[in-house]
């Protein structure tokens, strides 16, 4: 049972109704879309008050879906020692490993990636992007960073928010580097254990691939080069509220990711918290929770 669920089972379904309404009655304040203000129901006691509004922060931080890169495949090439003949393309060594002529290791680059902030169309829950990089362009400078606007084409750009991100940076004559990446679309925060139990077998090309987690300590080798990334999809990053009994009212602060109007993961995170309320009112019921 998660920490939402614990708190709301022993509500009465009575009460979590009046709270709901107030909920759907919030207001905006003008000038800063990151202040909700609702209305305490009428009658109810300040502990309970207490525990519903800290039930609603809870589904704010925890039920609000996002995007989040999942999985990298990353290989360098070699060129060959026969005349014309095509580059010969091999996998990234081991997750700690170093690629020739790239200056951040595997897993840097895995965490610049998880950086990127991210908004795939309505129907899109999960997408592919791939590019390869190389250091022919002319540039004054003997490094040339590599950023993460450039894995998508002009129609969508739109979907990357923070696209001067740096994934990685090329050494002079680095020769070619060839990087695919999953984005998804989830809940909460997943460790790439989880995240590979969700997605292996997915994508297309995917394959058996190896968890690449902070939790991870020991270096292995990545015989597809496909590596799971620990994920956070949740666009909301910071929650406050305050309870003002003699006014009748809670103020809620909302932070969030530019993918997601604090807004609008309001309005999701009170359908879930509806949605979720229904749920264990029904398992009680049926005495599935007690």
């Amino acid at each position: 049972m998660s920490a939402l669920e614990e708190l709301l089972k022993d509500v009465s379904r009575d009460k979590e109704k009046l709270f709901i309404g107030k909920l759907k009655e919030a207001k905006f304040l003008e000038g800063d879309p990151s202040l909700a203000f609702i209305d305490v129901p009428e009658g109810m006691d300040e502990g309970l008050v207490q525990k519903l509004a800290q039930s609603f922060r809870l589904a704010l931080l925890t039920e609000v879906p996002g995007w989040a890169a999942v999985s990298m495949r990353l290989q360098y090439g070699e060129a060959s020692e026969k005349e014309n003949a095509e580059c010969l393309w091999r996998d990234m060594p081991f997750k700690y490993g170093y690629l020739p002529g790239i200056v951040e290791n595997v897993r840097d680059i895995a965490e610049n990636l998880r950086k990127g902030i991210f908004r795939l169309p309505g129907g899109k829950s999960e997408e592919t992007f791939d590019a390869e990089c190389s250091f022919d362009d002319k540039v004054d400078s003997f490094y040339k960073e590599i950023l993460l606007g450039e894995w998508f084409e002009e129609e969508e750009g739109k979907w990357v928010l923070n696209p001067a991100l740096t994934i990685f940076t090329l050494k002079d004559n680095a020769g070619r580097v060839w990087l695919e990446f999953v984005i998804a679309e989830g809940r909460g925060y997943r460790t790439a254990s989880e995240v590979e139990r969700r997605f292996r077998g997915n994508t297309a090309g995917m394959g058996e691939g190896q968890g690449l987690s902070k939790e991870s300590s020991e270096a292995g080798s990545a015989p597809n080069g496909r590596l799971y990334l620990d994920a956070d999809f949740n666009p909301v990053r910071k929650v406050g509220f305050r309870i003002d009994m003699a006014e009748g009212r809670i103020e809620y602060t909302i932070d969030t990711l530019p993918n997601r109007t604090p807004k609008e993961a309001y309005e999701i995170a009170v359908t879930r918290f509806e949605e979720i309320s229904d749920s264990i009112k029904r398992s009680v019921s049926k005495g599935v929770l007690s």
